[in-house]
């Protein structure tokens, strides 16, 4: 799943400024693209299952594609992890990590689709399958 350039180029995603911050870096669907509501985001899809929440933080940036590093699985599984207060949601490998809490660590791609910012500390859902 490793991405070379992990711009917006490619990925149906364009970047849009609200009008509040012209400095922001938020990101929207392109026109024509239906949002999925906040409450069917946080809902498991057909083949999935909801392994918890957790604080995710922006993990090596050194490494591309897009990944979840979460003590909530223990192998690597295809899954997909939802920022709860957006609603966005991003298809990722999820790898496990050693730890005795619930918080994440995202690949630096992911974290540009998930958050609009790359400071933020989301809170996000993780499901596997």
């Amino acid at each position: 799943m490793a991405v070379a350039g992990a711009g917006l180029s490619g990925c149906g995603l364009t970047r849009a400024a609200p009008a509040s911050d012209p400095d922001a870096s938020a990101f929207r669907a392109p026109e024509g693209v239906a949002q999925m509501s906040l409450a069917a985001a946080l809902h498991p899809r057909a083949g999935e299952s909801e392994l918890g929440n957790s604080v995710a933080s922006l993990g090596d940036p050194t490494l591309g594609g897009f990944w979840v590093r979460t003590p909530l699985v223990t192998r690597a599984v295809k899954g997909r992890v939802v920022n709860k207060r957006s609603g966005a949601s991003v298809q990722v490998d999820l790898l496990p990590m050693p730890s005795g809490g619930n918080d994440a660590q995202m690949s630096l791609a992911t974290m540009r689709l998930l958050t609009p910012s790359l400071t933020d500390l989301p809170e996000v859902a993780l499901f596997a399958g």
